[in-house]
């Protein structure tokens, strides 16, 4: 069973994303339950102390109005239940960095003023449980980033491709199905992060493999769903169609 917990200090907030875990939770019929909700950090890891937990979901607030804040009740998390689902909702877009400089590896994060968060919050609860129950060993981690003054949150598996920006420095243009985002970043991290479904086929581009069409070889292009398409340099050409 995949047991969740909830820890916002807003008792509006704390019941209504209760309401959206547990109606989704009958709806799916999933082997789910919320264990804990409360406004209290403490109650969780008191939980957690006394329960041997593997790979909990955890829905926090980033600001408790206490002591222990979002991140370092996440830390805490870590040492009992590390393989744990951790899930962000804050009103504050700008503490997205917090979480890359912690290391405490958020399944998602999300702002209280995302117009579809209890979508959001359902498919946090769907993405955990796939893989909480091991039917898809496959499912990645989503790619959060910021792209103007929005956080956005991409399944990887719905990226086709990384380009490094010619008109702005330090800028990196994600193409997905639901449109293109610009964002800063470095294509040397991405490589490094974004796990073997993706491959650096240029210095300018990295591609998801699982969404490759077909490679014209002459022209040294790739093809994509979407008519999308993006370049393959000559000396990756041979190693990508093995990949394939």
């Amino acid at each position: 069973m995949l047991q969740v917990f909830i820890c916002d200090d807003d008792d509006k907030q704390r019941k209504r994303f209760g309401r959206t875990i547990s109606n989704y939770i009958t709806i799916e019929d999933l082997d789910v339950k919320v264990a804990i909700s409360s406004h209290s950090p403490n109650d969780i890891v008191s939980f957690l102390e006394k329960n041997d937990i593997d790979s909990g979901l955890y829905f926090l607030d980033m600001d408790l109005n206490c002591e222990t804040d979002g991140i370092a009740l996440a830390e805490q998390i870590r040492k009992y239940d590390p393989r744990g689902f951790i899930v962000f909702i804050t009103a504050f877009a700008d503490t997205l960095p917090l979480t890359f400089k912690h290391k405490v590896e958020a399944l998602d994060f999300i702002t209280k003023d995302d117009l579809k968060i209890n979508d959001r919050i359902c498919e946090c609860i769907r993405d955990a449980y796939i893989k909480h129950t091991g039917k898809n060993t496959e499912l990645q981690d989503n790619f959060v980033f910021r792209s103007n003054n929005n956080i956005i949150s991409l399944n990887r598996r719905k990226i086709l491709y990384f380009e490094s920006s010619q008109d702005m420095a330090h800028k990196v243009i994600v193409y997905a199905d639901n449109g293109t985002y610009t964002f800063y970043g470095k294509m040397n991290e991405l490589e490094n992060s974004m796990g073997s479904d993706f491959f650096r086929c240029h210095k300018s581009f990295i591609v998801n493999i699982r969404r490759i069409k077909g490679i014209d070889t002459a022209k040294k292009i790739i093809s994509l769903d979407y008519d999308a398409a993006c370049y393959v340099s000559a000396r990756n050409i041979k190693k990508l169609v093995s990949m394939l």
